[in-house]
């Protein structure tokens, strides 16, 4: 999703925790702090990586 729309600014980090409660079948609002802190860091750094190209 950050490589097609990343550019454009429009990915949130709930999509994150969207797909991840999607994946793992919860809801999104189940998801721990801690991976939630995670998956945030992992989505500033996805959108690093993606501005650099």
């Amino acid at each position: 999703m950050l490589f097609r729309f990343g550019r454009e600014k429009k990915i949130s980090v709930n999509y994150l925790y969207a797909l991840e409660g999607a994946i793992h079948d919860h809801d999104w609002r189940d998801i721990t702090p801690h991976r939630k802190q995670e998956l945030r860091d992992l989505w500033v750094q996805l959108r690093t990586e993606i501005a650099e190209h």
